[in-house]
């Protein structure tokens, strides 16, 4: 039996599903106070409070070995004999490192593989998915792995942001140079690159025409893809994902479509008003 765990920045607890997937919970901190991801603090609390009060700079910290050890024990007592752990992109939490400590020193019997999904939330939610299909279907350990790769490899998210004050105080933006004394004025749409990094595709000087540009980007990508999944996200900007949303599924009406709310976690390095658009190459 294989049992999949994951992390909380990968929005599962937003979306509708009955899959089991133990989750190891990152947490948010600010204003003096220690949050667990979702379970103490929801996506809608937090972005209510950090729109409201731009005075607020939260932090993040990733779950401990302690914490991955207490679910791989949980899982390994339910009966798994293998155990896998995918995690957000190495390059902006270190839960992967986290994991693959835990992995070495492990002294239970189920096999571990940590895999390193290069993205993170709704995208990171979909190597989730993905995983619980196969599993569903009773493919292999090995045979998830290798279909997992493929997915990191075929899969892309673009995102615009409201306000950059987060991802360049807190280093997240590679590409940040030009940006700072700049703040308020540019609204560019980012992605996560095949390294995992968060970087800018473009910049623009108003939010609608980020959201604009954004989707015609795309419609550019997807041109030539035969089949694929659709992936939308957004951190309380209802306005801008229906925007986005309503011309993405006006060019593509029968495709399958997943919807979830950023976490905590993320938007204490992305603040709010966060919308995005992905896919996943079937």
């Amino acid at each position: 039996m294989i049992g999949i765990i994951n992390t909380s920045t990968a929005t599962t607890d937003y979306l509708d599903h009955d899959y089991d997937i133990r989750t190891a919970r990152m947490r948010v901190i600010m204003e003096g106070k220690e949050y667990m991801d979702f379970v103490e603090l929801t996506a809608p609390e937090f972005f209510s409070k950090i729109r409201n009060d731009h005075s607020i700079t939260p932090t993040t910290s990733t779950p401990n070995m302690y914490e991955f050890e207490e679910l791989i024990k949980e899982l390994e007592n339910e009966g798994c004999t293998e155990i896998l752990i995918l995690t957000i992109s190495s390059q902006l939490s270190n839960c992967f490192s986290i994991a693959t400590q835990v992995k070495e020193q492990y002294e239970g019997k189920a096999r571990i593989e940590v895999f390193d999904t290069f993205t993170a939330a709704i995208q990171e939610a979909m190597f989730s998915v993905e995983a619980c299909e196969m599993r569903k279907d009773g493919k292999s350990l090995d045979e998830i792995i290798e279909r997992l790769y493929y997915i990191r490899k075929n899969n892309r998210i673009l995102f615009v942001v409201d306000s950059l004050r987060q991802l360049v105080r807190n280093g997240r933006l590679s590409n940040a140079a030009g940006f700072v004394g700049n703040l308020l004025k540019i609204k560019p749409f980012l992605h996560v690159d095949d390294e995992g990094k968060i970087v800018t595709v473009e910049k623009v000087r108003t939010s609608k025409k980020a959201l604009q540009a954004m989707v015609d980007h795309f419609f550019s990508i997807v041109r030539d893809v035969e089949d694929f999944k659709i992936t939308f996200i957004t951190s309380d900007h209802p306005e801008g994902e229906e925007f986005v949303r309503k011309q993405i599924l006006a060019r593509y009406p029968d495709k399958e479509f997943y919807q979830a709310s950023l976490t905590p976690v993320i938007g204490c390095h992305t603040a709010e008003g966060v919308v995005g658009v992905g896919y996943v190459i079937k």
